[in-house]
């Protein structure tokens, strides 16, 4: 989720002054993931990032609920340069077959 930032992922011991060392800096930074698809009847919330562990929230059209999903779309391990964003589905509600009517 994380890559190297910068040239190399290389830690550098540099001469700093005649008498002593320092190493180089290095940072890592999370792998970016795009922009989040909109899942099909649903509406996303703001999108505050774009990288490896981010989150957004997903509200599902009226007349649609979420299948079995916690209302989140995160972002997760694609490759080592892309991560990608998890799968969310909003489902028609069924309001199962319609009583018998008395005639």
């Amino acid at each position: 989720g994380y890559t190297a930032a910068g040239v190399t992922g290389t830690l550098m011991c540099n001469a700093d002054t005649a008498m002593m060392g320092a190493w180089s800096s290095f940072t890592c930074t999370a792998i970016p993931c795009g922009d989040p698809p909109t899942p099909a009847n649903s509406v996303l919330g703001t999108i505050t990032a774009r990288t490896y562990q981010s989150t957004v929230a997903v509200t599902c059209n009226t007349g649609y609920t979420a299948a079995g999903a916690t209302g989140m779309l995160t972002c997760g391990l694609g490759t080592t340069t892309l991560g990608n964003w998890s799968t969310f589905i909003c489902t028609a509600v069924s309001c199962g077959n319609p009583p018998a009517v008395a005639r």
